[in-house]
């Protein structure tokens, strides 16, 4: 195989792995993530929010799979760098935000604390993005594997936030919710 049929593969590769990965981030873990923190607030099980999330995740990757499977040369390059940047983006800003998203009870989040922090973070995601371009377009291969390990261990999560649902194995009646329901901020 030609070194330029090489890199044509391991572009592909890395877009269809941060395809998946970035669809995974946004409809499962998130969404996991979100219940896990808040069982209360919800009168369903996990596995029903999984389900119609799981239609949205493969939504998801047919469509961002598409542009990586079609592209050649640049425009594969840039397409699977943006898709890796954007996927490890979502990763960590639902790591950080959502794994501390607070009780669903309609008053919302206060993210005035990080204020103080915008022009730090646009200059860091500026400076991440340009150091990132140049390992990932030098070693696309490592970041396809880097990728596939954290989904392989956020998917291992999802499964046993399935697995151990408190609602699956509780035989207590669900809490009457009509006053979460209507966003009272009582």
């Amino acid at each position: 195989m030609t070194r330029k049929r090489q890199e044509h593969k391991d572009f592909k590769n890395l877009g269809l792995v941060s395809a998946v990965f970035l669809s995974a981030v946004v409809t499962l873990y998130t969404t996991t993530t979100i219940y896990t923190g808040n069982v209360e607030s919800f009168a369903f099980e996990l596995k029903y929010l999984l389900l119609v999330s799981s239609a949205a995740f493969f939504a998801a990757i047919l469509v961002l799979s598409v542009p990586a499977v079609l592209l050649q040369g640049l425009l594969l390059k840039v397409y699977a760098y943006a898709l890796c940047f954007l996927a490890f983006a979502a990763w960590l800003y639902s790591s950080i935000f959502v794994s501390d998203f607070g009780l669903l009870d309609g008053t919302g989040r206060d993210f005035s604390r990080f204020e103080d922090y915008k022009y730090y973070e646009i200059s860091a995601i500026i400076v991440i993005w340009l150091v990132l371009y140049n390992i990932v377009v030098k070693r696309p291969r490592t970041f396809t594997y880097l990728i596939l390990f954290l989904n392989v261990g956020l998917m291992s999560l999802t499964a046993w936030s399935l697995v151990q649902d408190p609602k699956e194995s509780s035989l207590e009646p669900r809490p009457n919710l009509d006053a979460l329901y209507r966003l009272s901020r009582e």
